[in-house]
């Protein structure tokens, strides 16, 4: 018998749960680091989701097998001076997609997309960007999501 989740909307009482899988999804692509690189990370994490959950510049959705997390998936809202791309200046910024590997192929990432997709519509955001892992891209191209026409750059100032 198919496994049936609950989709939730995370509220500020779920900040702990968002920075846990967080931290599940960076250690997954960059290892994990110490200590002190780990706890400042945690304490701007904190920060970062008290404000934009509260403001609703972050949505995140949460799968749930009963009262356990199965998926989650977040978008941070993007506000830009209007474009022809973006006449309305608001983007989704697709992030921190994680499904506990015992969940895997079970069509959670696929959900928390639609999920994430539909609120966009809701907030009548102009478009949804995202960074995809190997594993992630062949679910985030079924959506839609194809490479930008113009080349993106990005130089670090650390």
């Amino acid at each position: 018998m198919p496994q049936t989740f609950k989709y939730v909307l995370a509220a500020l009482a779920d900040i702990d749960i968002v920075v846990k899988y967080r931290f599940a999804l960076l250690n997954s692509i960059s290892g994990e680091q110490d200590a002190l690189t780990t706890a400042a990370l945690k304490q701007s994490l904190e920060a970062y989701f008290q404000k934009a959950i509260a403001d609703k510049t972050y949505i995140c959705w949460m799968a749930m097998d009963g009262d356990k997390l199965a998926g989650i998936g977040g978008m941070a809202i993007w506000e830009r001076p209007a474009s022809y791309k973006r006449p309305g200046g608001l983007s989704g910024y697709v992030m921190g997609m994680y499904t506990l590997p015992q969940y895997r192929k079970q069509g959670i990432c696929s959900a928390l997309m639609e999920k994430l997709e539909e609120t966009a519509r809701e907030m009548q955001l102009d478009n949804l960007e995202l960074h995809a892992t190997d594993e992630g891209e062949p679910i985030y191209r079924k959506y839609g999501f194809k490479e930008p026409k113009t080349i993106v750059l990005e130089r670090s100032l650390q």
